[in-house]
């Protein structure tokens, strides 16, 4: 195809270094349907915040770049799988020859079971690249308890996208059982975030998930603390202010 599907050229990915990590993403178009294909079958109020509307990701080329990799999956599935275990093979020699750790995350604006989709040799990659580390978000509560069980692949980290549509309890028995949950703040860039987080009902310690994105070097238990990254406006390019709900403001 000409081009590659991971990147490594985001200011989180670039923390991950100082921490020993070579940290690579995946973006697919979030919030597309495409011949029966919904890349983010539980957005809601998120899609209005997303991250596809900040910094270089709202521009024109990053957008075509994301619908060309979403329909590339959808329309020759065989010859994207090929490309991503290539990336995923050449991103691994680079990171063996510094020295690092590779982690993959293949969710970058997406939220997709790459568990049921074929790498290659009917394996799917955390079984055919079971030495590198493999991270994510999902806002799905089911795949989030999923992901506590001995069968999920022991190479993936999946956290939890607390949103407008959670239902405390099982946020907080998720917490409980060890899951991790992240969830974005109206916090200023450089402003510490609050020390605690009420779920279900119980207060719960927050991390800092802005530090890097190594999700899996966070405490289980925890809620990923994230900073609300200004999103804008396609139609008028005005930033979007903060609403209750998928955001949590500084007043709740």
């Amino acid at each position: 195809m000409g081009y590659a599907l991971l990147t490594s050229n985001q200011a989180k990915m670039q923390l991950s270094l100082e921490l020993g990590y070579y940290s690579t993403i995946l973006q697919l178009q979030p919030a597309m349907k495409y011949k029966g294909l919904d890349t983010c079958p539980w957005a809601g109020q998120c899609k209005g915040f997303c991250l596809q509307h900040t910094g270089h990701n709202r521009f024109d080329r990053a957008e075509e770049a994301r619908k060309r990799r979403t329909k590339l999956l959808v329309d020759r599935p065989n010859e994207f799988m090929a490309l991503l275990c290539s990336d995923i093979e050449s991103a691994q020699r680079k990171a063996t020859r510094e020295g690092l750790r590779l982690t993959v995350r293949l969710n970058g604006l997406s939220d997709l079971d790459w568990r049921s989709i074929p790498c290659l040799d009917s394996q799917n990659v955390f079984q055919r690249f079971h030495d590198v580390i493999f991270i994510d978000y999902t806002k799905s509560i089911e795949r989030a308890f999923e992901s506590l069980d001995e069968s999920f692949p022991k190479n993936y980290t999946l956290v939890y996208s607390y949103n407008e549509k959670s239902v405390g309890s099982d946020v907080s028995e998720y917490l409980d059982r060890g899951g991790r949950v992240a969830v974005v703040f109206d916090t200023k860039k450089g402003a510490p975030l609050p020390l605690t987080y009420s779920v279900g009902g119980y207060e719960y310690s927050v991390t800092d998930g802005d530090i890097s994105d190594l999700r899996h070097l966070d405490p289980k238990g925890y809620v990923i603390g994230l900073r609300y990254k200004q999103a804008y406006s396609d139609k008028t390019g005005k930033a979007i202010k903060p609403k209750r709900g998928f955001i949590i403001l500084g007043a709740e």
